[in-house]
C-alpha cells in the first residue's frame, strides 16, 4: 500500500470513523476526531518522521484521541436537567418509583467521581460494562466492580437520606426524608 496521506485517507477513513463513532456516538464529533487523526499523520510525514506502520499509527492516534475525550468528559460529568427531565411525569399515587428515581439521579451527583461516571453510564445511559471499561481504561472486571461498588454507595446514600418502604414486587410505597 502507498503510504501517502491521501491514499491512507481513502483506505482507512471509514474504518477510523467507524471505530470512533462506535465509542462517542456523535457523528459530528466522530468526524472531527477522524480528521484530527489524519491531520496528525500528515504532520508526522511533514516533519520528516518515518511512519513504518501507518495503520498502527492511525489506530493508536484514534485510541489516544478517544482516551483524551473521555478524560475531558470525565472531568465535566454532571447530570444535566435534560437527563433528570427524562423521567416520566405520570405518577401512580400507590407507586412512588418515579419520585425515588428523581432522588437517585440527584444522589448520583454526590458519589465520588469514579463511581458517579460508572453508575451514570451503566444505569442512566445504559452503556454496556465492557464499553465502560474501555472508556475508563480499566479491565472489564474492574468496571463491573466499580459499577457494583457505586450502586452499593448509592444505595447507602439513598437509605441514609430517606426511609423507604416497598411492596412485595419492589415498588416504592412510602418515602420519607
Amino acid at each position: 500500500m502507498n503510504c501517502e496521506p491521501q491514499n491512507l485517507y481513502q483506505y482507512f477513513r471509514q474504518r477510523i470513523y467507524g471505530l470512533i463513532l462506535k465509542r462517542v456516538r456523535q457523528k459530528d464529533l466522530a468526524e472531527e476526531m477522524t480528521s484530527e487523526a489524519f491531520y496528525r499523520i500528515c504532520n508526522c510525514k511533514a516533519d520528516g518522521k518515518e511512519c513504518n506502520n501507518p495503520k498502527a499509527y492511525l489506530y493508536q492516534v484514534a485510541k489516544n484521541l478517544l482516551n483524551d475525550y473521555y478524560k475531558k468528559k470525565k472531568n465535566q460529568l454532571e447530570l444535566s436537567e435534560e437527563t433528570i427531565e427524562t423521567i416520566p411525569d405520570e405518577a401512580d399515587p400507590q407507586n412512588l418509583n418515579t419520585e425515588v428515581s428523581m432522588c437517585l439521579l440527584l444522589l448520583i451527583n454526590q458519589l465520588p467521581a469514579k463511581y458517579k461516571e460508572a453508575i451514570y453510564w451503566a444505569d442512566i445511559e445504559k452503556v454496556p460494562q465492557i464499553e465502560i471499561a474501555q472508556r475508563l481504561g480499566i479491565s472489564f472486571s474492574g468496571a463491573k466492580s466499580r459499577v457494583q461498588r457505586g450502586r452499593q454507595q448509592l444505595k447507602e446514600l439513598l437509605l441514609g437520606s430517606y426511609q423507604i418502604e416497598v411492596d412485595s414486587v419492589g415498588n416504592v410505597t412510602s418515602c420519607v426524608c
